[in-house]
């Protein structure tokens, strides 16, 4: 009665379970490439879809260049890296002029970005830093495309 169970193969099966959990670094790398892949074409339908994306892909210039040349809303998703990258943020001011908000401070001092989201939208200059508010070029600007 005093029978001893064989454990032996519970074990292996669990270790061999495990084993099929582990990736290579290959793997790993295979799918990042296609997750990113299948984001960026889902962002030349659905510009909103990096809002669901993940951080490593929400800090991934060429992802969020897509994403704000769609909708230029998207920079608030971006990382704060991609926030105070002046090209990335350039092109989501151009196509939306509100999102100017969500531009890094260093970026929001810059008049050349400044006066594209004035561009874009005249009305956004009362949310800009002070002295940019009077300078003359981005006051014409703002009344430019305000008419």
């Amino acid at each position: 009665m005093n029978e001893k169970i064989n454990t032996q193969p519970v074990a292996e099966d669990k270790m061999a379970e495990k084993n099929e959990k582990i990736k290579t670094p290959q793997q790993i790398e295979r799918e990042r490439r296609e997750e990113k892949k299948q984001l960026l074409e889902e962002l030349t339908q659905n510009g909103g879809a990096l809002e669901h994306a993940s951080e490593r892909l929400q800090n991934d210039k060429e992802v969020v260049m897509e994403a704000v040349k769609q909708k230029g809303w998207m920079l608030k998703y971006a990382s704060e890296e991609l926030q105070d990258d002046k090209e990335v943020v350039m092109i989501a001011v151009t196509q939306n002029g509100e999102v100017f908000k969500f531009a890094s401070e260093r970026l929001q001092n810059d008049k050349e970005v400044a006066k594209a989201a004035v561009t874009q939208r005249g009305w956004v200059l009362q949310y800009l830093p002070k002295e940019l508010q009077k300078d003359p070029e981005i006051i014409a600007a703002s009344e430019a495309s305000e008419k």
